[in-house]
């Protein structure tokens, strides 16, 4: 079972630091502390396999029930995608075990520190650490802290792509791991700040400060010995050596920069690549003897392959067909071990401006809403619980007819076909209303929009009924296409 503590102090912690450094409300509890002290002192008594390990993930999204701006499940994926592989040194694998939870509640839209701490506790999943995206936290803070083994709380900002590296930070305090300026990410001894053109003192926040020559590094900063002096508690940027451009001075009066390319440092995202090999091995010693609560043995699916999926249709600007007044159907190639395919339509092919993201569980989405008479651009990516960096296929286009309902195509009124679903080689029956004899004609087509059979329809003025066979129908989606000289109707049947 999940265990639910939260340290006190941790609490305490994470006030103080919110006085003494607004931007600092991160990092890890006093008991991962003790954790990793001990770990450091010796690390060989700590289990460590260099199998794969796979952690589960319980996906929330956070906001306000009067205004919703949920995140696009493309963004999420495309995030764990960044996680993964940024983890994949590590040997860390992360995957989704359901559908992502949605809470619309204003309470926990933006969260302080105890409605964070009510979130995580009351929404708990057991055995798989619980991922919360929220639009704000109303503290005077920008970024996101892991609550003590309940969950992770990120803000929606951190999804976008330049952002991508403060989860995989985030998941690293997670696993232990203090940030590369531990002890000055406190400033509690320096509130105004630190003038560092002068030597550090020997000591910040009761931690010896590490020296350049490294003699310290095992009881100073972080306590690993391959991550350098860092003393920069803020966010920074690097400059093109990936270095601070800060110079820094240890208490022996060596002057530094500090190193930008490490995921637990505060340098900024795009400088930011790995961990050190000393903190891959405490995460997964964490991982191992602390969390095993979040491990799966189950065996992961194979990766879905990163060739664009094919599109069926609509494609090259053609109309698109109508399954129903105002509906229409789009189709693609199914991918082998896809759980899921995100579709994404929008009114321009470079995707900036998003009209609607759907999900769907088959190759093949049905859905309404769209304007008659408009040219849109749609494309679709498979994904699934195991594999999120997936590549989304070409954009193609289409236009939407203007949509008929059978009733205004005069000749069909009323119309009703059943049985529906109907099994192979059984007929159908097709009743409608005609008001009128004009010559019209009755298609069938697959969800490709591929014409499988046609047929003329010299109706009498009444209700009448006709046979449709199924026998050359394999099991499947189909549309039964009536056209007269006002347009199109289609009515949508499953043969089984």
């Amino acid at each position: 079972m999940k265990r639910i503590t939260f340290a006190i102090n941790f609490i305490l912690l994470a006030l103080l630091t919110q006085a003494q450094n607004p931007q600092n409300l991160c990092g890890i509890s006093n008991t991962q502390a003790d954790w990793l002290t001990k770990y450091q002192a010796n690390p060989d008594r700590y289990e460590k396999s260099g199998d794969p390990l796979y952690v589960a993930l319980a996906i929330h999204l956070v906001d306000d029930i009067e205004e919703i701006h949920f995140p696009h499940k493309s963004e999420i994926y495309d995030a764990l995608c960044a996680l993964n592989e940024d983890f994949e040194q590590a040997n860390i694998h992360f995957y989704v075990t359901h559908d992502f939870n949605y809470i619309t509640d204003s309470y926990y839209a933006e969260p302080d520190i105890n409605r964070a701490y009510e979130l995580v506790s009351n929404f708990n999943t057991p055995n798989k650490i619980d991922i919360f995206f929220v639009h704000n936290f109303d503290l005077p803070t920008s970024v996101s802290y892991p609550v003590d083994h309940l969950g992770i709380i990120l803000q929606n900002y951190m999804l976008a792509p330049h952002n991508h590296h403060q989860w995989t930070h985030q998941m690293g305090h997670f696993f232990s791991l203090p940030h590369t300026c531990y002890g000055w990410d406190l400033w509690e001894q320096f509130p105004d700040g630190f003038d560092f053109t002068q030597p550090a003192p020997d000591s910040i926040n009761w931690l010896p400060v590490e020296l350049v020559d490294g003699t310290n590094c095992t009881v100073a900063g972080d306590g690993f010995c391959d991550t350098p002096p860092d003393y920069l508690a803020n966010p920074w940027i690097c400059n093109e050596d990936g270095e601070s451009s800060i110079i820094q001075h240890d208490p022996a009066g060596v002057a530094f920069r500090s190193d930008g390319s490490f995921f637990m440092s505060y340098s900024n995202d795009d400088c930011q690549t790995r961990f050190s090999e000393e903190q891959i091995a405490a995460m997964r010693a964490y991982i191992e003897n602390e969390d095993t609560m979040f491990l799966t043995t189950e065996t992961p699916l194979p990766d879905i392959s990163d060739t664009p999926l094919e599109q069926y249709y609509p494609i090259g600007g053609e109309e698109a067909l109508l399954t129903d007044s105002n509906t229409i159907v789009l189709s693609w190639e199914e991918a082998e071990n896809a759980t899921k395919y995100i579709v994404q339509i929008a009114p321009f092919p470079s995707f900036q401006s998003l009209t609607w993201e759907y999900y769907s569980d088959t190759s093949s989405l049905v859905l309404s809403g769209l304007e008659p008479n408009e040219h849109y651009f749609w494309r679709v990516r498979a994904v699934s619980e195991w594999s999120s960096c997936t590549p989304y296929s070409d954009i193609s286009d289409f236009r939407t007819p203007t949509f008929v309902s059978a009733n205004e195509l005069e000749v069909f009124r009323n119309v009703v076909i059943r049985p529906n679903p109907v099994a192979v080689g059984q007929n159908m029956q097709m009743q409608f209303k005609a008001q009128n004899k004009e010559r019209s004609s009755m298609t069938i087509l697959n969800t490709q929009g591929r014409v499988l059979s046609q047929k003329s329809i010299n109706p009498v003025i009444g209700m009448q009924s006709m046979a449709i066979p199924t026998a050359s129908l394999a099991p499947g989606i189909y549309f039964l296409q009536l056209q007269s000289s006002k347009g199109f109707h289609y009515e949508k049947f499953v043969v089984q």
